[in-house]
């Protein structure tokens, strides 16, 4: 279960896909430059573990907390987001939208299926991106240069030593 804090990303561009997975495999999860295929952190996961990624909204400076859950490789859930940003005003197509009374919105119900988690590196000052997994928060900002295409993705296997 994860717990309710606060804050999400810049620009998500978000994969759709199929469904399937299995529980029986090794799996790890990375997070990855998508131009240059170099990798910044590798961890083993499971099925059913939770991730978040928060960041800065880059127009409203407002935190926003994007939760998903991991089903398998090439497959990430998006369950919630969490913001007080109104994610500059561009409306939702999706999901349910509760204007909770100590100023957060919270916007479940998306239950989309991704292949992986997308966005553009923000700086440390704008936009500070964080992964928070197993309770333990990781600064994307502070290893990945801004500007950056950055995926977050699980596949199948144990991360590669280097």
């Amino acid at each position: 279960m994860l717990v309710l804090l606060g804050s999400v990303g810049t620009l998500l561009v978000l994969a759709p896909m199929a469904m399937g997975g299995n529980s029986t495999r090794p799996l790890h999860l990375l997070v990855k430059d998508q131009a240059e295929d170099g990798v910044y952190w590798c961890t083993g996961v499971e099925e059913g573990d939770g991730v978040v990624v928060e960041f800065l909204h880059s127009y409203e400076r407002f935190p926003v907390r994007e939760e998903y859950f991991i089903e398998g490789p090439e497959r990430i859930r998006l369950v919630r987001i969490v913001s007080r940003s109104m994610l500059n005003g561009q409306g939702f197509w999706s999901g349910k939208l509760e204007l909770r009374g100590d100023g957060w919105a919270e916007i479940e119900g998306w239950e989309t299926l991704l292949e992986r988690i997308e966005f553009i590196m923000g700086s440390p000052d704008l936009a500070n991106h964080r992964l928070i997994f197993r309770g333990r928060s990781f600064s994307l900002s502070s290893k990945i240069a801004p500007g950056t295409q950055v995926a977050v993705e699980v596949q199948e296997g144990e991360c590669e030593k280097e």
